[in-house]
């Protein structure tokens, strides 16, 4: 019996086993790096590895806020060293063997009629289901994506007993950041579930890209999806995860860096598109959400964690946009209260600070072509961002925006893991027709 047809007093019991192991290993890392020698200290963690593997077993909840742990900057949460081997659970996910799949395709299909054949070998596994490569009977390859049984039952449990286990072992240097992680990992989760609205988040999205130069979505197969089923055209390309670790920087040739720089823009006119053409935001920046493709393209998969945008929200980041590309501090400012980042009350010291951390964000703006090579901007962005908390008095954004945000900050931190340059300006200018 596999972790996820477990009830939930097995499931809860092989959770406290993953946690109580981690934690004494946590200590042993301690240890470990208080007696190595500098050189010895980029180990990776052996109770960060424990929890990768025990949370990859349990799939749900627990491994998806794993996977949202991994794309935080280590020193807000994470001990160093844990945000590399957690980053395994976003594109290495061990997939369920076929014989706890099939039954859930034949539920829905009997004698599996739609498909001609489906390969039992999954080509990626996430936290509430998997993928396999399949054909119609037409011979068109498609690709099933399968979602694991009964995971909105084990939603609240598996998240407050992380929660209670990571602090009880003290594996969470800073704990401030924890419950908002934990809000968005419940709210995420759950809305991933819900695989008909992903169905028509597909739909709209590839009629808008159709015959697009640029990026590629996958049509729905409307005749083979369910609440539990999702079945797509088949793309073929490959996973921005994996191209970055087979081109690293350092061993770029000039036809590798026109890529990365081609990537680069992609990327970030994709995120303008969506928020100030599509008004509505995927909000799950996972690098293996992109696709790679022959014809240089960029293939769009995975619209579980899509949201949609209310008009404010659009016009005050565009109001924010303009302010970043003119550089205005005093723009800046009265985009920062229209959006509701500040108040009236705020004081001109508190305001000043705002400033200078979303001056900051808009650097890329100030120049004709930027690098988001070593350009360290969520690093810089998160050493100032304890100040901007404690001098607003912990306020927290307008919640409409949390999920935009952290696909703003999502994809921040892949152009700097990926290193391009190009013109974010002229990028911002022409989608927002300034």
């Amino acid at each position: 019996m596999n972790e996820n047809n477990k009830p939930s007093g097995s499931r809860a019991l092989s959770l406290i086993r993953t946690l109580s192991s981690t934690a004494v290993r946590a200590g042993a890392d301690s240890l470990r790096r208080k007696l190595s020698s500098d050189s010895q200290k980029q180990i990776p963690p052996d109770a960060a590895l424990r929890l990768v593997q025990g949370l990859d077993e349990l799939k749900g909840a627990a491994m998806k806020m794993g996977q949202m742990l991994s794309m935080v900057e280590e020193a807000d949460i994470l001990p160093e060293g844990w945000a590399p081997v957690l980053a395994a659970l976003q594109s290495q996910a061990t997939p369920r063997a076929w014989a706890h799949i099939a039954p859930l395709v034949e539920e829905v299909f009997p004698g599996f009629t739609p498909f001609s054949k489906i390969d039992p070998d999954a080509v990626h596994a996430a936290s509430i289901g998997q993928v396999h490569r399949a054909w119609l009977q037409d011979g068109s390859p498609v690709a099933l994506k399968v979602r694991y049984p009964d995971l909105e039952k084990w939603v609240a449990s598996d998240l407050a007993m992380m929660k209670r286990a990571l602090l009880l072992a003290k594996l969470l240097p800073n704990e401030e950041g924890i419950d908002d992680v934990m809000k968005q990992v419940e709210k995420i989760f759950l809305q991933e579930l819900d695989f008909d609205k992903e169905r028509q988040f597909y739909q709209f999205y590839h009629g808008h890209f159709n015959g697009h130069s640029k990026f590629v979505v996958p049509k729905a197969i409307e005749a083979c999806c369910s609440p539990t089923i999702l079945t797509t055209e088949w793309i073929e390309g490959e996973s921005l995860t994996v191209w970055m670790q087979n081109h690293p920087i350092e061993e770029d040739t000039e036809e590798t860096k026109a890529q990365r720089n081609r990537i680069g823009e992609q990327l970030f006119e994709l995120l303008l598109i969506e928020i100030h053409q599509l008004k509505r935001i995927q909000s799950d920046p996972n690098p293996a959400n992109f696709l790679i493709m022959p014809s240089g393209q960029l293939g769009l998969l995975d619209f579980g964690a899509t949201q949609m945008l209310p008009p404010h929200v659009v016009r005050a980041y565009r109001n924010i946009g303009i302010a970043s590309c003119l550089g205005s501090r005093e723009t800046m400012e009265q985009a920062l209260l229209e959006a509701g980042f500040l108040i009236e009350s705020d004081s001109a010291k508190t305001r000043g600070l705002f400033v200078d951390f979303m001056m900051i964000i808009a650097e890329p703006f100030q120049e004709d072509q930027y690098s988001w090579y070593q350009c360290q901007i969520i690093k810089r962005v998160n050493e100032l961002s304890l100040q901007v908390t404690v001098a607003t008095r912990f306020r927290p954004p307008p919640p409409e925006v949390v999920f935009l945000n952290r696909r703003l900050g999502g994809t921040q931190l892949i152009l700097e893991k990926l290193g391009s340059t190009f013109s974010a300006r002229e990028i911002m200018s022409r989608i927002l027709g300034l």
